[in-house]
């Protein structure tokens, strides 16, 4: 038997039914009775079975069927006088309201309740069918409520069929039932000429008045065929029969509105979503993920075919958790990567835009840490390398925080330039005093740095302690250290008299450097040599 659905329900939203009703006919489908009166009607049957959804019970007063009788297409029977009635719960009761064409059915008390347990058949049989082909309209109403005093009136409607005597849809088969992705199916029917015939399935709507059989190409997801004939004696009341098969396709596309996947995802192909996605488990692509919307991870999502691409309009990780990018991601010229959180890429992060993390203490952790090529990498915060990590950088560094290294940093060309001077003070009587200054002019930001070294010896210890000083004199501060005599007995026990110092110096500043024997006591075994170094920062 087919199902007839329902097709409307005539109350208000707050007078819906509590009940919930489907309708099947015997014979399916019904038979219009024949035209000439001398002739006896056809004789069908409804059944229609009731029953409550809901969890919570619901009080029944009574139930009608009103089933419209007379001699027009949008009447079902000619007369209900010899119709019976019969209703399966216990200590129910049916009558007929011939003045109203319905039969009432009501409980022994004032009111039976109905549990979601509770299931029941109304069975409408005899029934003398029209002589008129058309639909006619079979509403059952209720007198029902959940709480509260009244039973308001709650009606669903169904439409049902009286075919022309010699009319026959059936048979309709799919075939094969379960097809490969782009495959073909053939559906096959049998019917009578005396209707005209529609193939329905997606957005398509397919003419078969002429046919018994239809192939259809490239079925790319599971598929609902409908089968509607439709024949009448009176234009404004047609009659329409549906009948539907359905085939499956191994992996099929899919097109979704908003997709939430609590579990694992698994995809071999492409993936299109248009609206949002979000993803509670993982998910694997293997072709390319295209979301037009938002893609919300709460798990993993991994491109594990290499040269794909997953492209999004919004890219979130979960909420306090860093999102995990296992492959490449390539952000490409004039667009922006702002990160608020923290971002862990295990292949290559390549920016030829920004790349900027905008809350502070925030890390931004990369295995391959790459600027566009030809220009330098800017980091515009903190770089923190943890102990036994090593920082090697082949070209220029601008760091503009703080470079915290706790391994060690490796420059590939120097970011100092060394220019040394060394100026020598021969033995002799002549010291070194203030006219012996060697100055300069700082041309670039760096450290002045100046050794000394002197060798010399006396008969006795007398002169233990005597020394040279070493000056060096910027504007503002003059440094110095000295060179302190040991006083050994001999030239030959003689040791090496050394010191030295840095002095950083910026741009343009004016540096002298002399030397003055403090005690002037000197043997005229003394020996004196300076270097003075000059480091410029920058290459």
């Amino acid at each position: 038997m087919a199902l007839v659905s329902p097709t409307r329900t005539t109350d208000a939203p707050d007078r819906e039914p509590l009940l919930s009703y489907a309708l099947t006919t015997d014979p399916d489908p019904l038979k219009a009775s024949e035209e000439n009166p001398s002739t006896p009607e056809e004789k069908g049957e409804l059944i229609i079975v009731g029953s409550r959804r809901h969890r919570d019970p619901a009080d029944v007063e009574r139930i009608k069927v009103k089933v419209p009788a007379g001699t027009l297409s949008p009447d079902l029977a000619t007369n209900l006088s010899s119709a019976t009635a019969r209703i399966s719960l216990d200590r129910w009761t049916g009558t007929l309201n011939e003045s109203s064409d319905e039969f009432v059915f009501t409980p022994a008390g004032s009111y039976e309740t109905i549990g979601p347990d509770t299931g029941f058949t109304i069975q409408l049989s005899q029934i003398p069918i029209s002589r008129k082909v058309g639909t006619a309209p079979i509403t059952v109403t209720e007198y029902s409520r959940t709480s509260g005093n009244a039973f308001p009136a709650r009606s669903t409607t169904f439409d049902v069929g009286k075919f022309p005597a010699d009319f026959y849809l059936r048979e309709f088969i799919a075939e094969p039932l379960v097809i490969d992705n782009g495959g073909e199916v053939t559906l096959t029917w049998k019917r009578s000429t005396n209707a005209t015939y529609e193939l329905l399935y997606g957005d398509t709507s397919l003419n078969v008045t002429n046919e018994t059989t239809r192939t259809i190409t490239n079925v790319t997801s599971d598929t609902t065929f409908y089968l509607r004939g439709t024949t009448s004696s009176d234009p404004t009341n047609p009659v329409t029969r549906i009948l539907t098969t359905q085939v499956t396709v191994r992996r099929p596309d899919l097109d979704v509105g908003n997709l939430t996947v609590n579990g694992q995802t698994l995809f071999h192909n492409s993936v299109r979503a248009i609206s949002d996605v979000t993803v509670t488990g993982g998910m694997n692509v293997e072709g390319a993920l295209t979301a037009d919307g938002t893609l919300t991870a709460n798990g993993d999502v991994n491109a594990v075919t290499v040269g794909k691409t997953v492209r999004v309009a919004d890219l979130r990780g979960p909420a306090g958790t860093p999102l995990k990018i296992n492959s490449h991601v390539n952000v490409l010229t004039g667009n922006n990567v702002t990160i608020g959180g923290a971002l862990t890429a295990n292949g290559t992060l390549t920016a030829n835009g920004d790349v900027n993390a905008v809350a502070a203490g925030k890390t931004v952790r990369v295995a391959d840490l790459r600027g566009p090529a030809g220009t330098p990498l800017k980091i515009n915060s903190h770089v923190d390398v943890l102990t036994g990590n090593n920082v090697t950088i082949g070209g220029s560094a601008t760091v503009v925080g703080t470079l915290v290294a706790g391994g060690a940093v490796q420059f590939a060309t120097a970011l100092f330039s060394a220019r040394p001077t060394r100026q020598n003070y021969p033995r002799g009587t002549n010291k070194p005093g203030e006219g012996n200054k060697w100055t300069m002019t700082a041309a670039k930001d760096g450290f002045l740095v100046v050794e000394a070294a002197s060798h010399q010896w006396f008969s006795d210890d007398e002169m233990h302690g005597r020394k040279h000083r070493i000056f060096v004199s910027t504007p503002g501060i003059t440094y110095y250290f000295d060179l302190v005599a040991r006083g050994k007995k001999t030239q030959q026990d003689s040791q090496g008299i050394w010191g030295n110092t840095s002095v950083p110096l910026a741009k343009g500043s004016h540096v002298s450097v002399w030397i003055t024997d403090v005690d002037n006591a000197g043997s005229t075994k003394e020996w004196v040599a300076m270097n003075i170094c000059w480091y410029t920062l920058g290459a």
